[in-house]
């Protein structure tokens, strides 16, 4: 991800947007981060915000191509 991306989302923002981009449901994620599901809809709210995006589809894109622009640098 790129340096904007990654000072905008904290760790753990960055642990669900992972987990989304795999295609986990807010259920299967909440379970292996042994958070709640309301915790899990609250973090993409965050998400949705810092990255002005309205939908998971576009957050996982932006996150998701930013990620592939660092690891080919």
């Amino acid at each position: 991800m790129n340096t904007t991306v990654g000072l905008a989302l904290t760790t753990r923002e960055r642990d669900i947007m992972t987990h989304i981009a795999t295609g986990s449901t807010n259920a299967q994620i909440a379970w292996i981060l042994m958070i709640s599901e309301e915790a899990i809809k609250s973090h993409l709210k965050h998400i949705a915000n810092k990255l002005n995006t309205t939908s998971r589809t576009e957050a996982v894109a932006i996150f998701g191509g930013n990620a592939t622009a660092i690891a080919g640098s």
